[in-house]
Formats: structure tokens, C-alpha cells, sequence
């Protein structure tokens, strides 16, 4: 499956806020979000990128069980 290109505009990444908040449990939604975010350059726009990767990898099921 091609990977969709990150908008780096306002514009989009309001888009795809919008994406993640109406389908929650879309991980691809959220993390093409993070991806934005941290495409933006942001030092704290790069901390919630790394917020919301830490959250995915968190909810995998057999990460919990390893750390």
C-alpha cells in the first residue's frame, strides 16, 4: 500500500485533526498526525508527535507483555 505524503501546511494538519478525532482507533490517522506534527520543526510540536507514537505503541497488545 502506497504511504500517503504528509501535509505540512496548517491546513492539512487541521484536516487530519479532524480525521483522528472522528475515527479514534484509526492508527493511521494518528499517526500520519504525528507525522505532521513533527514535519512542522516545532521542538514542541515534535514532543507530541513522539506523545502520540508512544500512545500506539503502548496500545499494541504484545508490547506490554516485552517491556
Amino acid at each position: 500500500m502506497a504511504r500517503k505524503r504528509t501535509d505540512r501546511t496548517s491546513g492539512g494538519r487541521e484536516a487530519l485533526l479532524r480525521a483522528v478525532c472522528e475515527r479514534p482507533d484509526d492508527d493511521a490517522s494518528r499517526l500520519r498526525y504525528a507525522e505532521s506534527l513533527e514535519a512542522t520543526g516545532d521542538p514542541e510540536d515534535a514532543l507530541r508527535a513522539e506523545f502520540i507514537r508512544v500512545q500506539y505503541e503502548l496500545a499494541r497488545s504484545d508490547l506490554s507483555e516485552r517491556r
